[in-house]
């Protein structure tokens, strides 16, 4: 099925319809796939109730790095290149665990560093959370690093459908008429639009630099930092490039080994 008619409208929701509860959707969903099932449901059925539902995106964040340069020092938090072979105990009297070749791995703890293996590792997700704690390591097996990292997000889709009379007045002053389509069939109108992930970085101003490809490109200002950020609005994804001492995003509180 192909769309017809597809109108572009900015507008906020309009109130009184039923919330539907969140759903899932299946990889790489996108604006264009919900229009194009919901209408497909419309052709097919007369009792699609109007109303909200909110498409989840089963697509996790994922984190490519690049190490520029090893740092000196280690501290809890930083994600390490890990070369050698740990032990569960930071004495060095328990078990040893397999060797790492070029592993990146995060440091949750840091026993005295008199101990024989000082430094609590663990395993790093690919949206950089921490994971399973391996072992206890020797600083000489470790090296913390400077990174250019490129994180990529993906965002939920929100869908309504409404009668025709209720369709809300099309806005063109806004950048939102790009995360908004209309489609008709039956006397109803679908829109669904992108609900992007929320800025976690601080900042005090945002603009648009650039549109190109469906790419918009936002500049952030947070005092004398600028940051970038990528809304790919025909994929729904969020790129945005950072650099600088590789942590982990968050140290979840795990069961150690014993010292």
């Amino acid at each position: 099925m192909t769309i017809k008619n597809l109108a572009q409208i900015s507008a906020i929701v309009l109130s009184g319809f039923v919330i539907i509860s969140p759903i899932k959707c299946h990889a790489n969903t996108t604006v264009e796939d919900v229009l194009e099932m919901a209408y497909d449901d419309l052709e097919n059925s007369t009792d699609v109730e109007n109303g909200t539902t909110i498409i989840k995106s089963d697509e996790e964040t994922t984190v490519e790095k690049e190490i520029v340069k090893n740092l000196t020092g280690l501290e809890i938090g930083d994600v390490v290149t890990v070369n050698g072979i740990g032990n569960t105990s930071s004495k060095g009297d328990g078990a040893e665990t397999k060797e790492y070749e070029n592993a990146s791995l995060a440091i949750v703890n840091i026993k005295n560093k008199d101990a024989k293996y000082p430094y609590a590792l663990a395993s790093v997700n690919q949206d950089n959370t921490i994971g399973e704690i391996v072992g206890w390591f020797k600083a000489e097996d470790i090296t913390a690093r400077y990174v250019i990292a490129t994180t990529t997000e993906y965002a939920d889709i929100q869908k309504t459908i409404v009668d025709v009379e209720d369709v809300p007045e099309y806005n063109a002053n806004s950048w939102e008429f790009l995360n908004e389509y209309y489609e008709y069939i039956n006397g109803k109108y679908i829109q669904a639009k992108y609900i992007w992930p929320e800025v976690t970085q601080e900042y005090d101003e945002s603009y648009t630099v650039k549109f190109e490809n469906n790419i918009q490109t936002k500049e952030f200002y947070n005092g004398d930092d600028i940051f970038y950020i990528d809304y790919d609005w025909s994929k729904g994804t969020v790129t945005y490039v950072t650099q600088g001492r590789d942590k982990a995003k968050t140290l979840e509180k795990k069961e150690t080994y014993k010292k």
